[in-house]
């Protein structure tokens, strides 16, 4: 997307390698994240740290917008067992196309609007709009 660098764990897929984990920027340089489909496949136990992480490297007043899969809209779309009951599953669970028995590709988790909501609060940054679709899509501003 022009204007930002894409970050990726694959060299293959981004501007710029790095592990989102641990980024190379000093604090408080960052004007912008658009975290997109990228949380949702490290473990729960990473959370807090990745989203602490991404609120160091943003200034005061900056924006990020994570886009995760919503449990609470995905359950409700399994439960009506359609014809497309399929691809609400896969969207829980991953894609599984990429690494080792697709491993690069897994969910690992989801939220609902309530938890990531709780987990953007313990990082600093305060939820503006959350769209509430199956993939859900969150801005936040740094506190």
């Amino acid at each position: 997307m022009a204007g930002y660098i894409n970050v990726d764990l694959r060299p293959d897929c981004g501007d710029f390698t790095a592990d989102v984990r641990s980024l190379p920027w000093p604090d408080g340089s960052v004007d912008e994240i658009q975290a997109i489909d990228i949380l949702e496949h490290f473990p729960v136990t990473q959370t807090a740290g990745i989203l602490k992480e991404w609120r160091r490297v943003l200034r005061n007043g900056a924006t990020i917008t994570v886009r995760v899969p919503n449990l609470q809209e995905l359950g409700s779309m399994i439960s009506r067992d359609d014809e497309s009951v399929r691809a609400y599953i896969r969207n829980v669970y991953g894609g599984h196309r990429w690494g080792v028995d697709g491993i690069l590709d897994t969910h690992h988790t989801g939220w609902t609007p309530r938890t990531l909501a709780e987990d953007f609060e313990n990082a600093s940054l305060v939820v503006i709009s959350n769209d509430r679709a199956a993939n859900m899509t969150v801005s936040a501003v740094a506190a």
